[in-house]
């Protein structure tokens, strides 16, 4: 489909909450250069859409913009970008890489993969790429909602000892990822982080987590250890 700038005399300057939400025959989206905001939803289970150009004009992509476009595999971020939703483009399983415009001053990539400038916050990992070992960078301390949620590959992720948080689904549904490495620095987490990670086998849970929440290891079938201390007081 081609978005055009106009419209009855007026500008077309944003895509409604639910706009296109599961026109699943969707296979490419032209937007214009008057576009500021891509509403909730907007192209949430797209599941053909392949290709898709954020224009330099594109100031916000809100909640589950692009959430379950199954068929995206690479998106590259406007220097125009200023903020993203909750879970924006999870589970969007076939990413092999997000860029960045180097002028963006809020998000940036790196190894393909979506940060926050800063590189404080990990907000998606390119699902597609590829490896089966992931080491999350030292200069990341909160891991987003759903950043490695369907990951196709992953058996393996290592977490820096910066991290402090890890978010509500951030592994949900990788179905390959055998083990994470958690560290002592990691002081909550969200809910239903492991939901079915059906091959996971074992996890030690650190020192510094108080509470195990709602769902946290749901449909976990080859789970077979979780070692955690005395200092739990909810599960």
């Amino acid at each position: 489909i081609i978005i055009p700038s106009s419209h009855k005399g007026k500008a077309v300057s944003g895509i409604e909450k639910n706009g296109f939400e599961d026109c699943s025959g969707i296979e490419s989206v032209t937007l214009p250069e008057t576009i500021k905001i891509i509403g909730k939803s907007a192209f949430s289970g797209c599941t053909r859409l392949k290709t898709v150009n954020l224009p330099q004009s594109l100031s916000s992509i809100e909640g589950w913009g692009f959430y379950g476009c199954t068929s995206l595999t690479e998106l590259k971020l406007p220097k125009s970008l200023k903020t993203l939703g909750q879970r924006a483009f999870a589970n969007c399983e076939s990413i092999k890489e997000y860029t960045v415009e180097e002028e963006n001053e809020k998000f940036c990539s790196v190894n393909g993969s979506l940060y926050s400038k800063d590189r404080s916050r990990l907000i998606n990992y390119a699902l597609s790429d590829g490896k089966k070992e992931f080491y999350v960078p030292e200069t990341v301390k909160t891991i987003g909602d759903s950043a490695f949620s369907v990951s196709k590959n992953l058996e393996k992720i290592i977490i820096s000892d910066q991290v402090e948080i890890i978010e509500d689904y951030a592994f949900d549904s990788s179905n390959c990822l055998k083990e994470v490495i958690l560290p002592k620095s990691i002081s909550s987490w969200g809910e239903f982080i492991f939901k079915d990670c059906k091959a996971l086998e074992g996890i030690t849970i650190p020192h510094g987590v108080k509470e195990i929440p709602r769902g946290t290891f749901k449909n976990c079938t080859g789970l077979k250890t979780v070692e955690w201390s005395n200092e739990i007081s909810t599960i």
